[in-house]
């Protein structure tokens, strides 16, 4: 699935929220400021890697993409976020609890890992499944009592083939307020101002192939949150 069949979907289904809105709040600028998050979080997948299609994402799971496999299970990136009151350390404890209730499940601490948005922990999990022993690597950081969990999984005799490409992965996470404002290079960050400023659902797709040619560096989670963001601020400006 391509990005904009990605927003296209998630577009739809925020209209479904605008037309059940109380009738004195049914104006796109009332949706925008519900929609827009305060701090946005991304991660950079690996070349070559797909979008799932945002309808078939589960429980907390806010972006998903897959890779390539002949196995018949695809390793996947995931990233989810959980609201807490709680320390890393004590996140942590409670998630190792969870996990060794499964006797089917083995888990192990990995220690620290060094991330774009702060240092994070990190977790394994191997686990058996239908579609044979799956490894699955937890990268948990937290920021402002949220916990934001990026996870890769493969089979496990897969998973050293993935190993590099998740590990850039992790280190990729990141944490921003302004999407514009993590492009590094401060001419970037303007010519990106000017092509946003009158983006319309109409013209989306000439965005969309401007991110892909020229922001291609900065992954294509960033690429769908800076469509997403730019659709919302044209409906507030409405």
């Amino acid at each position: 699935m391509n990005l904009l069949s990605a927003l296209t979907l998630i577009s739809t289904l925020s209209m479904g929220a605008l037309c059940s809105l109380p009738a004195a709040e049914k104006n796109p600028a009332a949706l925008a400021a519900q929609t827009k998050p305060s701090a946005y979080c991304y991660f950079i997948p690996p070349k070559g890697w797909e979008i799932v299609n945002p309808q078939k994402l589960t429980g907390r799971v806010q972006v998903q993409f897959l890779g390539k496999s002949n196995k018949g299970f695809y390793p996947s990136l995931n990233l989810a976020t959980e609201n807490v009151n709680l320390t890393l350390s004590e996140y942590v404890k409670a998630v190792k609890k969870i996990h060794e209730m499964d006797h089917n499940t083995t888990w192990r601490d990995l220690g620290k890992i060094s991330t774009q948005g702060g240092e994070a922990q990190l977790t394994q999990i191997d686990t058996a499944t239908s579609s044979g022993s799956i490894r699955i690597l937890q990268v948990l950081l937290l920021k402002d009592n949220t916990v934001y969990i990026l996870t890769a999984s493969a089979l496990k005799e897969e998973f050293a083939a993935y190993y590099k490409e998740f590990e850039k992965a992790f280190k990729s996470l990141n944490i921003t307020p302004d999407l514009i404002a993590s492009v590094p290079q401060p001419e970037r960050r303007e010519k990106l101002k000017a092509s946003i400023a009158n983006v319309t659902v109409q013209n989306l797709h000439t965005l969309e192939k401007m991110l892909g040619k020229e922001f291609a560096d900065m992954g294509l989670h960033w690429q769908f949150l800076m469509l997403q963001s730019a659709l919302l601020n044209s409906a507030a400006s409405k």
